[in-house]
């Protein structure tokens, strides 16, 4: 099962200001604009079970626990494994 934030609000405050310490001129800051995966919860809908514990929500806010390093190797060995959607 696919986890999803449920909240349906993001966060008012944050102490932290991501745009005090990215550069105008980042490489991530162009891609930013270029890039569109508003779709990419659709295409990876199959790779979920419907049952089990729900998944790690990816649209994780900045202060979130980041997910164990091994959720994201074992995601690219094995679930992802026969899908070319990240290549």
């Amino acid at each position: 099962m696919m986890g999803q934030l449920s909240s349906g609000q993001e966060r008012l405050f944050y102490s932290f200001n991501i745009e005090d310490h990215i550069p105008a001129n980042h490489l991530l800051r162009s891609i930013d604009r270029c890039l569109d995966l508003s779709d990419l919860r659709h295409y990876l809908a199959d790779f979920y079970s419907p049952i089990g514990r729900p998944s790690i929500d990816p649209d994780l806010s900045l202060e979130d626990e980041v997910p164990n390093h091994s959720t994201f190797s074992k995601n690219r060995h094995g679930r992802f494994r026969d899908s070319s959607l990240f290549r």
